[in-house]
């Protein structure tokens, strides 16, 4: 019988075998291993603000001798909408007709549409942007009746003005 808080347990007893023919070796020590190195990405520090431009948030926009404040656009068509809101007499006109300018280091750059976004990233907070509406050209403008006809009798004749000509009259009169 086994005494109390022991376990009755079976242990098959394995027949001796002759003890194998070896040398015992020491045991080899190994140099403690390093743990691998992990790198774990750290976020950066924050830039100071004079490192980076912060987007501009508002343009005076400039037309017809009067200036006005409006929230800077993020699309060109969206600058035009501003400025259409801003001038009512602008409605009229064609958008195409209508142009912004920035300054530049002595004299108006026109922005065109394609340039909108990259121009509106380097423009200072409260920078002036220009309108400028292109006139339309008149039509031509034609001689009144028996103007400019060919067969005109007025003493003059008909002269050619090219070189030729020139230097023929100066010879042969």
């Amino acid at each position: 019988m086994t005494p109390p808080g022991y376990l009755n347990t079976y242990r098959p007893r394995l027949p001796r075998s002759p003890s194998p023919s070896y040398t015992i070796q020491p045991p080899v020590i190994l140099p403690p291993q390093q743990p691998p190195i992990v790198v774990v990405p750290q976020p950066s520090p924050p830039l100071p603000s004079s490192w980076y431009k912060q987007p501009v948030d508002i343009l005076t926009f400039h037309y017809n001798k009067n200036m006005a404040y409006a929230p800077a656009a993020k699309t060109y068509d969206e600058a035009i909408d501003n400025v259409v809101e801003l001038w009512p007499e602008l409605r009229e006109v064609e958008r195409d007709r209508i142009h912004l300018l920035v300054t530049g280091s002595d004299h108006l750059v026109r922005v065109p549409r394609m340039t909108w976004t990259a121009v509106l990233c380097d423009l200072p907070r409260y920078e002036v942007v220009h309108v400028q509406v292109e006139e339309l050209l008149p039509p031509p403008q034609y001689q009144g009746k028996g103007k400019g006809k060919w067969g005109d009798n007025d003493g003059k004749g008909r002269r050619s003005s090219g070189l030729f000509s020139s230097i023929r009259r100066i010879f042969f009169g």
